[in-house]
């Protein structure tokens, strides 16, 4: 792992299992997509605390350590081909959009899962840091499709109508944030 900066204070909330207040349904399990991740730190206070109580500096093992969530600062972010997110509300049309991922690059430093297979074959997921090689930030390729009253919207062959875009990987979230 780098040692990229890691934050405790970020934007995102998670409320019954979906960040709170986005305009696309992004569940808790895009953490690592989002540069989130449970991280071991030393509790500051707790270890001041019981040095003063044993009267003596602190061995290795007798230090207290807290998880914590944390966030790269800034976040590199790593959404990927088949991600889907369903607008949370519906227009006063009745209009409500789907987003298909159908091609991302990991920001540099971004969270990836990899997979890995030892001498025996068994296989492993591990998670990983992408390589920083061309130092340019990562991109997601999408696909919007569009629902009226619950119903596709297709053209008059019958096919679903289709917006395709493009954006950086933080343009991205803030689309999934905001809705534009």
């Amino acid at each position: 792992m780098s040692n990229r900066r890691r934050t405790e204070n970020f934007s995102v909330r998670f409320v019954e299992q979906r960040a709170e207040g986005w305009a696309f349904h992004v569940g808790d399990f895009f953490r690592m997509q989002l540069d989130i991740r449970l991280d071991q730190r030393m509790d500051v206070a707790a270890n001041k605390k019981k040095k003063e109580q044993l009267g003596r500096p602190l061995s290795s093992s007798e230090r207290v350590i807290r998880s914590v969530w944390t966030q790269g600062d800034p976040p590199a972010y790593s959404f990927d081909r088949g991600h889907i997110f369903h607008e949370v509300g519906t227009s006063n049309e009745g209009i409500r959009r789907s987003i298909v991922v159908l091609l991302g690059k990991p920001d540099p430093g971004a969270l990836v899962e990899r997979e890995s297979t030892d001498e025996s074959g068994s296989e492993t997921t591990l998670v990983a840091e992408t390589e920083a090689a061309d130092g340019k930030e990562g991109f997601v390729d999408y696909e919007v499709l569009t629902y009226k009253n619950g119903v596709l919207v297709v053209n008059e062959d019958g096919n679903a109508i289709k917006e395709q875009s493009s954006r950086t990987q933080a343009g991205f979230v803030e689309l999934l944030r905001t809705g534009r």
